[in-house]
């Protein structure tokens, strides 16, 4: 009995080989395609026709003939090795990078089968690691002699990106292209505001003597003079005119505070990746010393100058780069160049690179400018004096508070149909002559472009109950 179970067993086993070689030969074909695998390559029928063999770098593969073969021709032994094992079993090994094709011949001479390898480095770790981390994202990887190529479709270039640095723990990242391309191209706006609060306080007072030699008659005068502007207001002015001359004596005082508020509201909007700018100003020229001695005009920008650059890192995710600036021209610090009065530039200027939500802002404050200016002024040694030196001495003291705020907020946008886009002039009419004289309006009655339904009524009570 346990020799027929042992010949059962054996029975079993050769029937399962049988439906199993019977079956391979039919696989061949979709072998033959170029796929880099460490199958075996069964070739059923004598061909002159080329098959292309792609082999990983250091690994094998074995070839089945399909009639017995005496000689082997290699092109380029360097690049794989083939060794005829038996007359019909042949093994490839890659060596190294690069192409080669081998004939085999049987005895009477005449081709068997030609077979074109391609040695290749072995991606498929790679390619396994990629499928596993982004199953959902459709990301290929082919090899170009000694380097990588990476295709296909993701729906954010941060997959993208991720995919590079899978992909540089393979292969060193100067033999990566990243062919990658993004399902859709996000677009991100930029809202900026800037918000400038300046201040400014200016306190003078003192005395004002003039003396005019050689005038006549003499007389007496006393009045008030008022300045204007920034400039100090004189008032208890006394004149005083005789043989010898005229002498002029001016009290002056000033208490004058500023409050200025300045707010820009920019907004910009950019594909992700890419760089977007934006300027609330002007251009002032400046001389530029050109060939032949001649001098030419250059522009320099000033006001409110915005750069960015968003990437988007997933659908509520934004990285972002920003770079702000603002300035203004000033007679401060100017010069003259051959008749040009050229002005300095007071710049304030910031740049930050932070990942925030879409619809977020950032805050970048702190951009604060404190400027005093005190003068004395008065006559030598009597403005000493205690005392009686108010009397010859004239003091100015300003103050100047300045206080720059950004707030950035950025938006992923999407583009929308053009029936949904809603402009001012949506329905404008001009009024009637019975609208304008009589009613006193400016625009005709119009409705919204479309009427809202009416609210219908729902079939159970709704809301909140509190007990």
């Amino acid at each position: 009995m346990t020799g027929i179970r042992k010949l059962t067993v054996w029975l079993a086993i050769a029937a399962l080989l049988a439906i199993t070689l019977g079956a391979t030969p039919s696989m061949a074909q979709v072998d033959q395609v170029g796929i880099p695998s460490t199958d075996a390559i069964y070739i059923d029928t004598p061909t002159s026709d080329q098959i292309p063999v792609v082999l990983p770098l250091n690994k094998a593969r074995v070839v089945h003939l399909p009639v017995d073969a005496r000689d082997v021709l290699a092109t380029n032994s360097s690049v794989a090795d083939v060794i005829l094992k038996t007359p019909r079993i042949v093994y490839l090994l890659g060596n190294e990078v690069g192409s080669t094709n081998v004939l085999f011949l049987n005895a009477g001479g005449e081709q068997v089968a030609r077979l074109d390898i391609r040695v290749e480095v072995d991606l498929s770790a790679l390619d396994d690691m990629i499928d596993i981390l982004m199953p959902d994202e459709d990301i290929d990887v082919i090899s170009i002699n000694e380097n990588v190529a990476l295709t296909g479709t993701v729906s954010t270039p941060q997959v993208s990106a991720n995919a590079l640095i899978i992909a540089e723990r393979f292969v060193p990242a100067e033999n990566i292209v990243n062919l990658i391309s993004v399902r859709n191209n996000q677009q991100v706006l930029l809202k900026v505001r800037f918000a400038e609060m300046n201040r400014q306080a200016v306190k003078e007072f003192g005395i004002d003597f003039n003396w005019f030699p050689g005038l006549t008659p003499f007389n007496t005068t006393f009045g008030l003079l008022t300045g204007t502007g920034a400039t100090a207001n004189s008032f208890g002015n006394f004149q005083l005119d005789g043989t010898g001359g005229r002498l002029n004596t001016a009290t002056n005082a000033l208490e004058q505070h500023n409050l200025i508020r300045t707010l820009a509201e920019p907004t910009v909007t950019a594909i992700s990746g890419e760089v977007a700018s934006v300027l609330v100003g002007g251009e002032f020229p400046v001389p530029v010393p050109g060939q032949n001695q001649q001098v030419t005009i250059d522009f320099r920008e000033f006001g409110v100058i915005l750069e960015f650059t968003p990437v988007v890192l997933s659908d509520e995710r934004i990285s972002l780069h920003v770079d702000t600036e603002v300035s203004a021209t000033s007679q401060q610090d100017a010069i003259v160049v051959q008749g040009f009065n050229i002005p300095s530039l007071t710049v304030r200027r910031a740049s930050t690179s932070v990942d925030i939500q879409s619809g977020g802002s950032l805050v970048i404050a702190g951009l604060l400018q404190n400027d005093i200016n005190t003068t004395v002024q008065g006559f030598p040694g009597l403005k000493d004096l205690p005392v009686l030196g108010a009397l010859f001495r004239s003091s100015s003291f300003e103050r100047q508070e300045t206080e720059l705020v950004v707030m950035v907020t950025p938006y992923i946008v999407r583009p929308v149909a053009p029936s949904d886009v809603a402009f001012p002039t949506d329905g404008f009419a001009p009024a009637s002559d019975i609208e304008l004289f009589f009613v006193g309006r400016l625009s005709g009655v119009y409705s919204d472009r479309e009427e809202l339904p009416a609210p219908g009524e729902l079939p159970a009570n709704v809301g909140f109950i509190v007990e």
